[in-house]
């Protein structure tokens, strides 16, 4: 079982940000969002880990472990290498690293984000900085909840993975213009079959690309010029089958 050291009703509170020890081994997982630390709000995450190898994490699509999801394994082959990749109906290694990330006696930090279709992975406790995962998704999903897990070893010892995570209350913060992200083209291209914001009767394909560069929960768009429906679909990942889109393409 997963031996919770700092369970839900002892979280302790550190200034604004929540905090939850854990430690997980070979067989254990735990899913955040049970715990009070992660929304789904949320575009990034801190955490900080000790172990001598193989810290995984899931960025799930939807609360539990089905369907399509992004996997991060920290210190994985030994302490010698990291890998982000993307799990759908196969595993798609995306980026690696050749480096020893763990510690088996202190903790290091690291962050993780996804936001404007980029994965990052990174050290210490500044969103942004010092990378060294990344991943552009033009398909990318809304991550509905975190499942974190040790390695895989008979010898516990070096499966045991201890974890800090430190949740910070979620700010909205819509896509800036000007000199930020804006939405600037659609592109066709085939993605996940994502969940229907809503279906509208539009006069064009053009005016379809309006109402959803407007919604800020709208991914994509389907425009049937017969009927003139246009479907508005949201970031919420319904299988990994394949749909054509046209899809948001955020830029600076």
């Amino acid at each position: 079982m997963v031996r919770v050291l700092l369970i839900l009703k002892c979280l302790m509170s550190v200034g604004t940000t929540t905090q939850l020890s854990v430690t997980t081994t070979a067989i254990d997982s735990m899913l955040l969002a049970d715990t009070g630390v992660f929304r789904s709000e949320y575009k990034s995450f801190l955490f900080s880990v000790k172990g001598c190898r193989d810290a995984h994490l899931k960025l799930l699509s939807h609360e539990t472990e089905v369907r399509q999801y992004y996997q991060v394994l920290i210190g994985g082959w030994g302490n010698s290498m990291s890998m982000l990749s993307i799990i759908m109906d196969g595993i798609t290694n995306v980026d690696s690293s050749n480096s020893s990330e763990m510690d088996c006696d202190v903790y290091k930090q690291f962050w993780i984000s996804w936001d404007q279709d980029v994965i990052k992975v990174g050290r210490g406790n500044a969103t942004g900085d010092d990378v060294f995962l990344l991943y552009e998704d033009r398909c990318s999903f809304s991550i509905k909840n975190i499942q974190i897990s040790g390695g895989s070893d008979w010898n516990l010892d070096l499966a045991k993975v201890d974890w800090i995570m430190y949740s910070t209350p979620f700010i909205h913060a819509p896509v800036p213009t000007g000199n930020g992200y804006t939405v600037n083209v659609y592109k066709e291209m085939f993605c996940y079959t994502f969940d229907e914001l809503r279906s509208v009767q539009m006069p064009s394909k053009v005016k379809c690309g309006i109402e959803c560069a407007v919604e800020l929960s709208c991914s994509g768009f389907l425009y049937y010029n017969d009927s003139k429906l246009c479907e508005m679909m949201s970031y919420d990942a319904f299988t990994y089958t394949t749909t054509a889109y046209y899809r948001k393409q955020l830029q600076i």
